[in-house]
């Protein structure tokens, strides 16, 4: 679910001493189990569980306990970290659930071609590879419709088709996690603690868009976007995101600390940088 400040090792030390059993544990946890998590945090518990015990023995001379020292700003970022995480996409939540061959692409297109949870767990296989093929159709005559339009033909990409990936195996993945037990339960569980299980993120813009007919590549920290969040913002306005720099990569966005090698091959390539400011102009048509 990419939560902020809640990486492996925090994961480890929550499933360790047991405090997260399940995935839909994270979205209960406590202030006070929160804190554990860092020494800042566990300093800040010591002091409370101290300052408790002196307010207990002087519980007879006061009239009202004073506030509590508030929890560190770590503790309550890492709170609403993990509250923001519930209204993530459609795509990020199906990522994130463990499914057999189900990365970040499969899932996209899943969330695009049904929309909600519900519609993928009732699917069929045989409806989840025809959806696929649906939507391969679609973005054929949305890439004839633009070479009509302005006169050229399209380089085709070498690779196999990111809807190709949903084929008969995946389907089954797919299929056999939400008919099973566990896969039911971890849904349910999602749900009732209010992660978002329908599609947010604008579907493709059918070619149209400022960003129409070009591949995007981000790399790096950005300020004012998440890496996915940008990436959707790509799709939304018409282009296509991808993780790799090729030749066929229309320019690459670089934020902080990029990746070395990205930039390398952008160079080698003769590919276009860009900072994120100019990423935003590009987005609002100003490209």
């Amino acid at each position: 679910m990419d939560i902020e400040g809640l990486g492996e090792k925090e994961i480890d030390k929550l499933v360790t001493e047991g405090l997260v059993r399940h995935f839909a544990d994270l979205y209960t946890l406590t202030e006070e189990e929160l804190a554990s998590l860092t020494k800042v945090g566990q300093a800040w518990l010591a002091k409370r569980k101290k300052r408790t015990a002196t307010l207990l023995e002087v519980e007879s001379r006061l009239q009202e306990a004073s506030p509590q020292e508030p929890a560190p700003k770590s503790v309550t970022n890492l709170q609403k970290a993990i509250a923001e995480s519930t209204v993530r996409d459609l795509s990020r939540v199906l990522a994130a659930l463990g499914i057999r061959h189900v990365g970040g692409q499969v899932a996209q297109v899943l969330a695009e071609c049904f929309g909600d949870m519900d519609a993928i767990a009732a699917a069929e296989v045989e409806a989840l590879v025809e959806a696929k093929e649906e939507k391969k159709k679609e973005d054929m005559e949305e890439r004839k419709k633009r070479e009509k339009e302005t006169g050229q033909a399209e380089e085709r990409e070498k690779e196999k088709d990111e809807l190709d990936k949903i084929g008969v195996v995946i389907a089954r993945s797919v299929d056999e996690f939400f008919r099973s037990p566990s896969g039911v339960e971890t849904v349910a569980r999602l749900r009732a603690v209010g992660v978002n299980m329908k599609r947010l993120t604008p579907a493709r813009s059918g070619g149209k868009g400022p960003l129409a007919g070009q591949t995007v590549v981000v790399t790096g920290t950005l300020e004012r976007f998440r890496r996915e969040d940008a990436e959707d913002a790509v799709v939304a306005a018409g282009g296509k995101a991808t993780s790799s720099v090729s030749k066929k990569t229309s320019f690459v966005v670089a934020g902080a600390d990029p990746g070395g090698g990205k930039l390398e091959k952008a160079r080698t390539f003769g590919v276009e940088i860009i900072d994120e400011a100019e990423f935003e102009r590009r987005l609002t048509g100003g490209g």
